[in-house]
C-alpha cells in the first residue's frame, strides 16, 4: 500500500523518472528479470564497459541521445509482455522503469563524478581478475594486493563510500573467486554479480544511477539495477556533492581525481608511477603515517638529485623501509653503482652488508666488491672500513681480484686489503 501511495504522487505531481531499456534478443525479459544478468562476474574480464555493475542496464535517451523515448512512452505503453508495473514493456524490445520507485541507487551527480566511480569500479574488478588469476595457481595473496587495496580505500573514500577492512576485503574476493571457479554451470551460479557490485552492494546500494549525467547516461554505459525485485529501499544522500566538480579529469582510476594533491601523490606513489621534484617536496608535508605507509609499499629507488628535496625525517623513512624490501626482492628497477652510492652518501652503507640480500645469486656485498672499479676513492674506502663481518668465498674472490688489478692506484687501501685477505687464510 505504501508503495502504492507512493506511484500514485508521483504520477500525480509528474515527477517520475523514467529510464528505458533496449533488449537486444527476441526474449522478453518476463515479471522477474534474473538478478546479475548482464556484466556479471563471468563476462567483464577485459571488459572495457560494465563496470557500475551486474544487472540491467538503462538510459534516459535524453542526455546525448538521439532518440527521446519519454515524448513517446512517458507515460503510457502497452503492458502486453510485462505485467510487473516496476518494468513495462513499452514496444518490442523496449522497457521502461521508474527511478523513484528504486530509492537505494548510488546517484551520480555529475560527470566528473560519473568518472572517477566508474574508473574506480572498473579497478576493483581488475584488482578481482588479478587476485584470481594467481590466487588459483599458488594458492596465496598476490604481493601487491596490498597497495591495491589501499588505492581502492582512497578512491571509495573520495566517493563516499564505505570500503570494508582489508582482512575483510580478502575474505570477499575468495567468496568471489569460489562463486567464479566453483560452479559447474555458470549461468546458474548462485551469486554471479561482478566483484564492483558486490562492493557497491556492501555499501547498501542496489545499482547506479547515472540519469542525465553527460558522457554516461547512455547505451556504452548507463543506469543499472542489480536486482529489479528490491523495489524501494532507503535512499542514502551523498554529501558534499560539489566536491565533484572540482575533480580533474585525466589518468587512472585515481589519479587525479581527489582534488586533494596529497591523495593524488599517495595514489602515484602506490602506483610505483613516475614522480617529479615538486611531488617530493608534497611528500615532506604528508601525514607521517601516510608516509610510512607509502615507503613501505613504493618498489623504486629514489635518485640522489630528488632525495635533496626530501626533508630528513622523508628521507629517514625511505631508507629505512629500503632495506626489507630489497631483502624481499620487491623493487621493480636494477640496482645500478649509482643507486648504491646514494645509499652510502647518505650513511645506510650497512644495508650492502645484510646477509640476506641476494643479488645475481650472491650477496649484494659480493656484487658490490664485484665492481669496486665503479666507485670513487672515498666510496671504496667506506665500504672497505665499515664490513662489519666475516667474507664469504665470493666476496675474498672478488675482493682479491680487485686487489690484484688495482693495488698501485689505492695505496692508502692496503690496510683493509691486508686485513680481510689475511683474515681469509
Amino acid at each position: 500500500m505504501k508503495l502504492l501511495i507512493k506511484q500514485l504522487l508521483r504520477e500525480g505531481l509528474d515527477e517520475a523518472e523514467f529510464n528505458y531499456h533496449v533488449g537486444h534478443s527476441t526474449m522478453p525479459l518476463g515479471d522477474n528479470p534474473e538478478p546479475y544478468g548482464s556484466d556479471n562476474i563471468f563476462r567483464m574480464q577485459g571488459r572495457g564497459t560494465g563496470h557500475f555493475g551486474s544487472g540491467i542496464y538503462f538510459s534516459t535517451y535524453t542526455c546525448g541521445e538521439e532518440k527521446d523515448f519519454d515524448n513517446k512512452y512517458g507515460e503510457h505503453g502497452s503492458k502486453g509482455l510485462v505485467s510487473n508495473p516496476n518494468l513495462m514493456n513499452v514496444d518490442t524490445n523496449l522497457y521502461r522503469v521508474d527511478f523513484d520507485i528504486y530509492q537505494n541507487l548510488y546517484r551520480v551527480t555529475s560527470t566528473n563524478h560519473a568518472e572517477i566511480l566508474f574508473k574506480t569500479l572498473k579497478f576493483i574488478n581488475e584488482t578481482f581478475y588479478r587476485f584470481s588469476a594467481e590466487y588459483k595457481d599458488t594458492k596465496q595473496i598476490p604481493t601487491d594486493l596490498s597497495n591495491r587495496y589501499i588505492l581502492i580505500d582512497n578512491n571509495l573514500k573520495q566517493l563516499k563510500l564505505k570500503c570494508p577492512k582489508y582482512r575483510n576485503f580478502i575474505k570477499m574476493l575468495i567468496s568471489a573467486y569460489n562463486d567464479y571457479t566453483t560452479s559447474q554451470d555458470k549461468s546458474k551460479n548462485d551469486y554471479s554479480a561482478s566483484f564492483s557490485t558486490r562492493i557497491m552492494e556492501y555499501n547498501g546500494y542496489n545499482g547506479v544511477n547515472v540519469s542525465n549525467v553527460k558522457g554516461y547516461d547512455n547505451t556504452l554505459h548507463g543506469s543499472v539495477i542489480y536486482d529489479m525485485s528490491k523495489v524501494d529501499g532507503e535512499p542514502k544522500p551523498i554529501k558534499d556533492v560539489s566536491m565533484f566538480c572540482k575533480i580533474k579529469n585525466n589518468g587512472a582510476a585515481g589519479e587525479d581525481y581527489s582534488g586533494n594533491k596529497y591523495a593524488d601523490i599517495k595514489f602515484k606513489l602506490l602506483s610505483n608511477k613516475p614522480l617529479t621534484y615538486m611531488d617530493f617536496e608534497l611528500i615532506n608535508d604528508m601525514d607521517k603515517k601516510d608516509q610510512l605507509t607509502i615507503f613501505k609499499r613504493y618498489n623504486k629507488f629514489i635518485p640522489e638529485g630528488y632525495l635533496e628535496y626530501l626533508n630528513d625525517y622523508s628521507k629517514s623513512i625511505y631508507f629505512k623501509t629500503l632495506e626489507n624490501k630489497i631483502v624481499k626482492g620487491v623493487m621493480d628497477e636494477e640496482l645500478t653503482p649509482k643507486i648504491i652510492e646514494t645509499i652510502i652518501k647518505n650513511g645506510y652503507g650497512n644495508i650492502i652488508y645484510n646477509e640476506n640480500i641476494r643479488f645475481h645469486n650472491n650477496t649484494l656485498l659480493g656484487y658490490v666488491l664485484s665492481m669496486l672499479w665503479r666507485f670513487d676513492d672515498k666510496d671504496i674506502e667506506n665500504i672497505l672500513m665499515n664490513i662489519p663481518r666475516a667474507l664469504n668465498e665470493d666476496e675474498i674472490y672478488y675482493l682479491n681480484e680487485f686487489y690484484k688489478e688495482n693495488e698501485s692506484y689505492y695505496p692508502n687501501l692496503k690496510k683493509y686489503f691486508d686485513k680481510y685477505l689475511s683474515d681469509s687464510n
